[in-house]
């Protein structure tokens, strides 16, 4: 897994901040779909294999043509001015599909983005931007949302639909508990468990996240924003707590952000990431 030069580290030299970024974008789509605002198709191994061609573990397909052309090109773009952009144009235009190239049938996968509403919040913003002026300037790449060959974001393929499995990982936790851990990939993970949606949408406005007045509608950046780790602190357990399925990996029942710059979270060390 790796994500672009420029993105933060925490403490650790870790990527901590940009996968909870990830996660509470997954989370909200996960969420968008169980209220029929997504098509299941997005989520479905078998169908992405078909539209991919391959969604071999160690690939990034899936990630690059299907997660982030949802994630900047179609929930933060209205819906008549969606598409690919120009061979050639349109550079750091992060609001147009790319990756056509890993794409077996990109009219499909149109077909798939197409009813999908507009949500234009600072949730689905692409963070990749340009520094400095016309003369001299830098690009700065925190999402890595480019079809250029030398883009190194690489999220491969099982980090979402890698299925239940053992594995160690008492060196990263520095425990021994964790020698035979079971874990899977984010998306198999979701599909392990019976959602508790209506207790999920009854607690949902709590943070001010009605999706009705997100559809459609501009919404203040800084509210959206303000959300993400309290998305990731509330709507993981929320929604994986239950019945799991049969050999499911253990529900999360909390995650939380330590070392986070203090530019996020202001003076109070124990705020919640603004800016996830």
């Amino acid at each position: 897994m790796q994500f672009p030069k420029d993105a933060p580290k925490d403490a650790d030299g870790r990527d901590s901040i940009s996968l909870i970024r990830l996660i509470t974008r997954i989370m909200f789509c996960w969420f968008l779909k169980e209220k029929g605002l997504l098509p299941t198709a997005l989520f479905n191994a078998d169908k992405m294999a078909e539209l991919l061609g391959t969604i071999q573990p160690t690939e990034s397909t899936y990630y690059k043509a299907i997660l982030q052309n949802l994630f900047f090109a179609t929930l933060n773009q209205e819906m008549d001015k969606r598409e690919f952009r120009r061979d050639g144009q349109n550079f750091m235009a992060h609001n147009l599909y790319r990756y056509r190239s890993l794409m077996t049938q990109p009219d499909e996968v149109l077909k798939l983005f197409a009813g999908i509403p507009f949500m234009n919040g600072g949730l689905f913003e692409c963070l990749d931007k340009t520094l400095g002026t016309a003369e001299k300037h830098r690009y700065v790449r925190l999402d890595g949302f480019s079809d250029r060959d030398d883009n190194p974001r690489c999220l491969p393929n099982d980090l979402f639909f890698g299925a239940v499995r053992t594995v160690d990982l008492s060196d990263a936790y520095g425990h021994n508990k964790f020698k035979a851990a079971k874990v899977a990939g984010l998306i198999s993970i979701l599909e392990g468990y019976n959602s508790r949606f209506a207790d999920f949408k009854s607690e949902f406005f709590r943070f001010g996240l009605s999706i009705e007045p997100l559809v459609n509608r501009r919404r203040e950046s800084e509210q959206v924003q303000n959300t993400g780790l309290h998305c990731v602190e509330f709507i993981v357990p929320t929604l994986l707590r239950g019945n799991a399925a049969p050999g499911a990996p253990a529900p999360i029942t909390s995650l939380s952000v330590q070392d986070v710059p203090t530019q996020e979270r202001g003076n109070d060390k124990s705020a919640p990431l603004k800016h996830a």
